[in-house]
């Protein structure tokens, strides 16, 4: 009998410690470490082909520090990746919407440079319909990740 009330007291403690753990900070930030990084998250952008040649030129005036020139590579890069892609190339209609898969961290950057241009008025409606894109993409993915949204500063 008494061996039987050590057990219950030993076999009690021991979840009663098992429960505490599963509430240790410790476990709290491993939890942390496992949640998605938002910046990498992918984030489909619906535009015309028209629209990511338009992007590409833009970047191409782009005045870029030393210091903004691998990051600006990187992301002028996944443009070119889009509309040079054979798939992309073999369409006629450039006027077509295509879906392509950005990563967040990408998107912010591409905002920003764009953020920085000058244009023609003849590109204006283009313009405002890439960034009102860019920005709804944006809404998108915070909309996943609310504890970011207060940390993310969108271009005005």
């Amino acid at each position: 009998m008494i061996k039987m009330l050590i057990f219950l007291l030993v076999l009690t403690l021991s979840l009663k410690l098992y429960c505490q753990d599963s509430n240790n900070p410790s476990n709290q930030i491993q939890q942390q470490i496992q949640k998605r990084n938002y910046l990498l998250e992918p984030i489909n952008v619906l535009l015309q082909i028209n629209d990511y040649i338009f992007i590409d030129k833009a970047l191409n005036e782009i005045k870029v520090s030393s210091k903004e020139l691998d990051l600006f590579i990187e992301t002028q890069d996944k443009i070119r990746l889009v509309i040079n892609h054979p798939s992309i190339k073999s369409i006629n209609n450039k006027d077509s919407v295509i879906s392509v898969s950005i990563e967040f961290g990408y998107l912010k950057v591409l905002q920003n440079y764009l953020n920085d241009i000058t244009i023609n008025g003849s590109d204006a409606r283009r313009y405002k319909r890439v960034m009102n894109v860019l920005a709804k993409a944006e809404e998108d993915v915070l909309a996943l990740f609310p504890e970011e949204r207060k940390k993310v500063k969108s271009p005005k």
